[in-house]
């Protein structure tokens, strides 16, 4: 069996909520690691099918979904110690939370 991996259409249906294209797009969204999947009845709703029980259809429209990703979220925040003795003492002033502008 040969599988034409180049194009596949995506349409609406194929972008709902828990479809293997929306999946794909978040895992990349939020940096978490390629795992192709996606659930019945919406995000983490219903049953998730993993990539053993995915058709090759299916995979494709996760890979298209996570490499479709053209930005991944920003966290906003970053952790720094104030010091080395503050940071030693795991006290309240250990951490100095700040918007990071350079993320």
């Amino acid at each position: 069996m040969q599988l034409r991996l180049n194009y596949v259409p995506i349409d609406a249906m194929d972008q709902k909520h828990g479809s293997p294209w929306d999946r794909g797009h978040a895992d990349a969204y939020y940096g978490r690691s390629f795992d192709p999947h996606y659930w019945s009845e919406g995000s983490y709703r219903g049953d998730r099918t993993e990539m053993k029980d995915m058709t090759p259809e299916e995979i494709v429209l996760y890979t298209r979904g996570y490499n479709d990703c053209d930005s991944r979220k920003d966290w906003g925040v970053r952790c720094e110690a104030e010091d080395d003795e503050s940071w030693d003492s795991w006290g309240a002033s250990a951490y100095d939370w700040k918007e990071d502008d350079n993320a």
